[in-house]
């Protein structure tokens, strides 16, 4: 009996001893041997392709810097690479996905060679389609919307709203732009008339809101801020430093928040269709309109993700009750109580 007795004490000394060290182990007071352990993230390596002066750009560094846990870039300059070893070094990749950034005909000719491997074309796909492809680009809709949107709260009564094309912008969009300019005024409760503008400008200048689509003239556009008018730009590459432009999209804004969708659709195992719409955020220098920048966002982030079609207010304002229901801002002079 002794001998058991002996036996069970010995046993809880041991448990107790053992039940000490979980404490220990749990409460953080103890010594882990790194060694010991294995990766809890699997590693998804990304390669991003393109000049550096878009690797090398302040907003692109920062959507890569900030890409989801477990995704690693590794970044590829095309600059003073010829086409053969360009090809090389991304064939000889072990990337998971490749990210090209304004690539060119030769790298166009990689997806139908590598149908397993996912390209993201981001700012330019050339018209090249495939099952392994996603072309990420801005809606024109979208755009000409949310300028129309930014246009419509800045004009006064009796001004347009103008949009002048650069040339080598094709005649052919200029119909689904100017309605979606117009819907997007609209949305600012807005009736100023939108009309399309062929380059150049005459000394007779439309008063209103200005929306240079591409890069123009610049004899056209001096004429344009030497008559202090306000500028919306979209995708220009004119001397946008005068007080007159409201607003600005640029090139940089897709790019960035393209690598940005790519990234984030590699990392959920997303697969996003042939041609997938990047969210549109204009730049917003001196907005006079009555919107504020708060308001403005939110028709962003509406029509970026769809809950607003680009030309839902084509024919007419909305009603005060239905902006309100959207989170629109309704003008101040307008009684906010009524529909």
């Amino acid at each position: 009996m002794m001998g058991s007795g002996f036996m069970h004490h010995r046993l809880r000394v041991i448990l107790s001893f053992l039940s000490l060290a979980a404490v220990f182990s749990l409460a953080g007071c103890g010594f882990i041997n790194v060694t010991d352990l294995t990766p809890t993230v699997k590693k998804t390596s990304v390669l991003l392709v393109g000049p550096n002066a878009w690797l090398k750009n302040a907003q692109v560094a920062t959507k890569i810097a900030e890409s989801p846990q477990g995704v690693s870039v590794i970044s590829l300059s095309t600059d003073g690479v010829a086409a053969p070893g360009l090809l090389k070094q991304i064939e000889n990749s072990t990337a998971n996905s490749v990210i090209l950034v304004q690539p060119d005909v030769n790298v166009m000719k990689l997806p139908a060679k590598h149908p397993n491997t996912h390209f993201y074309l981001v700012g330019n796909s050339m018209g090249v389609t495939g099952r392994n492809i996603t072309s990420l680009t801005a809606s024109d809709q979208q755009l000409a919307s949310i300028a129309g949107y930014i246009g419509g709260g800045s004009t006064a009564l009796g001004q347009s709203i103008n949009i002048l094309p650069g040339s080598n912008i094709p005649s052919t969009v200029m119909t689904s732009v100017v309605d979606a300019v117009y819907s997007g005024a609209h949305a600012a409760f807005s009736t100023s008339p939108v009309q399309w503008i062929n380059p150049p400008v005459t000394t007779n200048i439309p008063q209103g809101v200005w929306v240079v689509w591409g890069t123009v003239p610049p004899s056209d556009f001096s004429r344009l801020v030497t008559a202090n008018q306000k500028v919306i730009a979209v995708n220009s590459n004119n001397n946008l430093s005068g007080k007159s432009v409201l607003a600005s999209y640029s090139e940089t804004s897709l790019i960035a928040n393209g690598i940005e969708v790519a990234l984030n659709a590699i990392y959920h195992h997303q697969a996003l269709p042939s041609v997938w719409n990047v969210p549109v955020q204009f730049q917003l220098n001196t907005v006079s309109g009555w919107q504020h920048p708060t308001g403005v966002s939110n028709y962003e982030q509406m029509i970026s993700t769809g809950t607003l079609s680009p030309t839902g207010f084509l024919q007419t304002v909305p009603s005060v009750s239905t902006a309100q229901s959207l989170h629109l801002p309704v003008p101040p002079t307008l009684n906010t109580t009524t529909g």
